[in-house]
């Protein structure tokens, strides 16, 4: 089983299994054969190819991805052109561009490597991230569309990017001043992002496994639904949802809530009447982040601040925060396996 998405696994293979030459052999035999004479023999060609291509090369010869491990009497699976079997896997990394499971399929056997290394599903793949219109211009610098997608900084999205923050706050005195008590308060930072540009942002006391349950986006729902779904999760879930963009190894996040504050109002002539007045206000969250750390496992923060918008008054005030790695350590990935369960839509 595949443990990890690899680049240079093709690399690895052919340098470790790299069959010996006639003169390596010969030496073997008679370790006072002349140095020069070893020099002369002409390598193999076969151990110069790359792993793709020697596995082409027999799937071809064969002229079928498998064999049957047993005879039976209904299709295999060996019996589906490759065409059918492209379009499987396109459901297999599906929308959540679960490309783990597709390096797990290209571990099964030489006919499924191939398959799991065809160009058309990794440059899908990274046109998903970066966009179809600028990443031509990008593959000279790597050896496939598989590679960049490994080798380029991008947002991982079958899990969430989790800061957990810790402080200690001072309590009251007792009665007797005899001892004042200390707390220590610990909270999280959720963030989630969807092929699709939307990202989820959470801060909750409790913990990433009660949590992960809750940043899940409904596709295919009516607009009626997905309108009771925006305000369900913005109101009674504290989630704030918003549009991400990255640019190189930088991430931009911006997050809209809006909130209605009562206020009410009590009048001095004759009788006290009480009034209700709603004002309504609209907090917009500008998040700046670093992509660092191996296979882009960390965020580190840049800059954060939040504008405060008065609709009724038309007032906008601006809070910037000092980012202390205190009050705002680093986000780290964990992988989320429920994300990656279901398709909903093949990878185009």
């Amino acid at each position: 089983m595949s443990m990890q998405l690899d680049a240079d696994i093709e690399f690895k293979m052919s340098s470790t299994k790299q069959p010996k030459n006639q003169s390596e052999l010969k030496h073997e035999e008679n370790p006072t054969i002349d140095k020069i004479e070893s020099k002369e023999q002409v390598p193999s060609t076969e151990s110069d190819k790359p792993l793709y291509q020697i596995f082409k090369e027999y799937v071809d010869s064969q002229n079928k991805l498998c064999e049957k491990a047993y005879p039976q009497r209904t299709k295999h699976f060996s019996d589906l052109p490759f065409e059918v079997v492209i379009l499987i896997l396109k459901w297999v990394a599906s929308e959540h561009l679960d490309m783990r499971s597709l390096d797990n399929f290209s571990a099964v056997c030489k006919g499924f490597y191939v398959c799991g290394r065809d160009q058309e599903l990794w440059k899908l793949a990274c046109a998903k991230i970066w966009g179809s219109n600028n990443i031509n211009n990008y593959l000279p610098m790597y050896s496939s569309w598989r590679q960049m997608y490994l080798k380029r900084a991008r947002l991982n999205l079958d899990g969430v990017y989790i800061s957990k923050t810790t402080y200690a706050r001072e309590g009251e005195r007792s009665l007797d001043n005899f001892y004042k008590p200390w707390h220590l308060v610990e909270f999280y930072r959720y963030l989630r992002f969807f092929p699709d540009g939307t990202v989820l942002f959470l801060t909750s006391p409790d913990e990433p496994k009660i949590v992960v349950g809750k940043l899940k986006q409904p596709s295919n729902l009516s607009n009626l639904t997905q309108n009771f779904y925006n305000q369900f999760i913005s109101n009674e879930q504290s989630i704030v949802k918003g549009k991400w963009t990255l640019a190189l190894s930088k991430v931009c996040l911006v997050l809209v809530k809006k909130t209605q504050i009562k206020n009410t109002l009590t009048s001095k002539v004759g009788r006290k009447k009480e009034k209700e007045t709603i004002q309504e206000q609209e907090h917009v969250y500008r998040m700046e982040f670093e992509l660092t750390g191996k296979m882009n496992n960390q965020l580190q923060w840049k800059k954060y601040e939040i504008d405060t918008v008065n609709k009724s008054s038309n007032s906008v005030n601006t809070a910037i925060f000092d980012l202390n790695k205190i009050d705002f350590p680093n986000f780290y990935f964990s992988r989320v396996k429920s994300y990656s369960i279901n398709s909903d839509a093949p990878l185009k």
